[in-house]
C-alpha cells in the first residue's frame, strides 16, 4: 500500500512539469507563423482524465505554439532526457523538441509517421515519427528518449546532449502534461 503510494510520488518527483493546463493560463505559450494574431492557445476542461487541457487554434499547421518559461527564456533542462506529453489530435501535426547538443542547436522534429520509418534530415533538423496514429481524435501519450533520438537521427559522430531547450506543436489540438523525466 504505502510503498506503491511512494513509488507513484516518487515517480513525479523526479520529473519536471512545464504544462499540466491546471492553473488556467497559457503563460509560456507563443504562437508563430502566418496570421498568428487569429490563433489562440487556451486552457479548456476536458474529460475526467484530463481535467484541463490547452487547446491550440489556427489554420492548421500553418501555425505553431511554443513553450518556453514564463518569462520567455529557453528551459535549458541539463538533467533529464526524456521528454513525454500528451496529445489529442484530429489533424496533421508535427512536434518540435528544441535540444541543445555538442555541436549547436538541433530540431527533433516528429511526424505522424510510424516510429521505424528512416529519419530524413535537412540541416540541423531531423524528422523522426512518432506513430502513424497520433492525429486519430483520441488522447495518446508520446515519451521520447532525446539522446537516443538524436543517435538514431545522427549515428556517425552523434553529438552529446546537453539540454532540452523548448517544444513546439504546428497544427490545431489538444496538449498535456508536457513534462521531462529520466530514462
Amino acid at each position: 500500500g504505502d510503498d506503491i503510494l511512494q513509488d507513484y510520488i516518487g515517480t513525479f518527483q523526479d520529473a519536471v512539469v512545464y504544462e499540466d493546463a491546471e492553473d488556467g493560463d497559457n503563460v509560456g505559450w507563443t504562437i508563430f507563423g502566418n496570421n498568428a494574431a487569429a490563433a489562440s492557445v487556451l486552457s479548456v476542461d476536458d474529460d475526467a482524465q484530463h481535467g484541463k487541457a490547452m487547446v491550440m487554434l489556427g489554420n492548421g499547421k500553418v501555425n505553431g505554439y511554443q513553450l518556453k518559461k514564463a518569462d520567455g527564456s529557453w528551459w535549458e533542462n541539463k538533467t533529464h532526457s526524456v521528454i513525454e506529453w500528451e496529445m489529442n489530435y484530429r489533424e496533421a501535426v508535427s512536434v518540435i523538441v528544441y535540444v541543445n547538443t555538442s555541436a549547436g542547436v538541433k530540431f527533433l522534429t516528429y511526424q505522424p509517421t510510424s516510429e521505424a520509418a528512416s529519419i530524413t534530415s535537412w540541416n540541423a533538423w531531423y524528422y523522426l515519427g512518432m506513430g502513424e496514429r497520433v492525429h486519430d481524435g483520441v488522447w495518446h501519450t508520446i515519451q521520447r528518449d532525446i539522446s537516443a533520438d538524436l543517435a538514431r537521427a545522427i549515428p556517425v559522430s552523434t553529438p552529446t546532449l546537453i539540454s532540452i531547450r523548448g517544444i513546439a506543436f504546428l497544427g490545431s489540438g489538444k496538449i498535456d502534461n508536457i513534462r521531462l523525466t529520466e530514462k
